[in-house]
């Protein structure tokens, strides 16, 4: 899966450069809304006021709690002021450390909770599950191939970049540490109405209507980035760099910011030296948008 990443990364090696009294509040503040949730939306308001944490430190320590378990985001779903970022839980860690091996992967769920009653929601959690279980699984034939010997770390994580009433976006970020590091992810688009991940053309129509542009305004934005700094370098295709970029496809992941554009993310060594990690393109409507 991403065997060409981890073995280009063996030739260049990467390091990689809320208040925990505001934790301990909150989570009393959960504790008790559980117990009495009648009345809860004034006394979120009123724990914000008088604890003296804004209520941008408030949402994050929420945000961290809300993905610290899946009881515990169940329960906060009960509370109406936060129940909205409650939907996406840790449905299981899988944790190992073997010799000089290890491994950390936190498996999200989405809560069936959080659509609509005739929406399921099973068939994304199944999509996102089996991802999961293909990272583990790379991360296990390793571990037997090499006996633990060796040092081999595997570090799998989550988060939410894009949440409204019709879109959801859960984006998996990996980094596999071998003699150097190679980075990776894996978005998930959810169409909150039908329960189904998306696709390029779900978004923009037929193959003909979205591939040419979208693929060649990232060329002008690569060349426009290197004319711009020297030190920056992409693989665009030509004869002489037969295994440069040269039109998106299905497989690259995507999704759409809070303004709609379309950003494409392309892993570390995809269209770029690792030096330069996951890159990002955003795609502006005018170019093109969704149908």
């Amino acid at each position: 899966m991403e065997k060409k990443r981890i073995d280009q990364m063996q030739q260049e090696y990467e390091t990689y450069p809320v208040p925990e009294e505001a934790l301990k509040r909150i989570k009393a503040g959960i504790a008790q809304a559980e117990k009495e949730e009648k009345g809860m939306k004034n006394k979120v308001y009123h724990f914000v006021k008088t604890t003296g944490i804004s209520a941008v430190a408030a949402m994050a320590a929420i945000t961290l709690l809300a993905n610290s378990g899946e009881n515990v985001a169940m329960a906060m779903e009960q509370i109406p002021v936060i129940g909205a970022i409650a939907k996406v839980v840790t449905f299981r860690s899988y944790n190992d450390a073997n010799g000089g091996f290890e491994a950390d992967v936190d498996i999200p769920q989405i809560s069936e909770g959080g659509a609509e009653a005739n929406v399921t929601l099973a068939a994304a959690n199944k999509s996102i599950k089996e991802y999961a279980e293909e990272l583990i699984a790379m991360y296990e034939n390793d571990l037997q191939a090499s006996g633990g010997e060796g040092n081999y770390r595997l570090d799998s994580s989550y988060e939410v970049i894009r949440e409204d009433e019709r879109y959801l976006a859960i984006r998996i970020n990996s980094t596999v540490i071998m003699a150097g590091g190679s980075q990776f992810v894996k978005i998930f688009n959810i169409d909150k109405e039908t329960g189904a991940i998306l696709t390029l053309e779900d978004l923009y129509g037929s193959t003909e209507d979205y591939v040419a542009v979208i693929s060649e305004n990232i060329k002008e934005q690569m060349k426009a980035q290197m004319a711009e700094n020297e030190e920056i370098t992409y693989f665009i295709y030509t004869e002489e760099e037969p295994f440069g970029f040269a039109r998106v496809t299905e497989e690259n992941n995507f999704y759409l910011n809070e303004d709609g554009e379309l950003v494409m993310v392309f892993d570390e060594y995809e269209v770029a030296p690792g030096a330069m990690g996951i890159v990002e393109f955003t795609i502006p409507k005018e170019v093109v948008d969704v149908k």
